[in-house]
């Protein structure tokens, strides 16, 4: 029987993430260069989360959405169709739209709530070894 996930919130991604992320750490560790070269690859097609270092935002920095995208770990499309929505607010400037860091990390705050309201139901559900539970 498996344990719970700790982070009920989670979608299929952010598992898969937090999960390749543990094994990051470990490679990082037993071989930083190799690590290192995989790092770049990832970035190079356009997954700059595998490297992600947590950084801390001013809430009233005004940022483009590919500068709150590489802070935050989110795409800066997610960003763009959140203004889209109307969900944040978008603030044009003459280097290009910047949006207020405090408010998308609010709209995040919220999207990961409103996840947790909602069971997540896996279609199948595997464990460790991929064994269908």
């Amino acid at each position: 029987m498996s344990r719970a996930w700790p982070w009920p919130a989670d979608t299929a991604l952010d598992r898969a993430r937090r999960l390749a992320l543990g094994y990051r750490a470990a490679l990082a560790e037993a071989d930083p260069q190799r690590c290192a070269q995989l790092d770049t690859h990832a970035v190079n097609f356009g997954e700059a989360w595998v490297n992600h270092t947590p950084s801390t935002l001013a809430p009233d920095a005004m940022l483009s959405a590919v500068e709150l995208a590489e802070a935050l770990g989110v795409t800066p499309e997610r960003i763009r169709k959140a203004a889209s929505r109307g969900t944040i607010d978008r603030f044009p400037t003459s280097a290009g739209p910047r949006y207020r860091a405090g408010d998308v990390l609010d709209w995040l705050a919220i999207q990961r709530r409103a996840r947790h309201r909602q069971p997540y139901v896996d279609r199948q559900r595997h464990d460790i070894d991929g064994d269908q539970t």
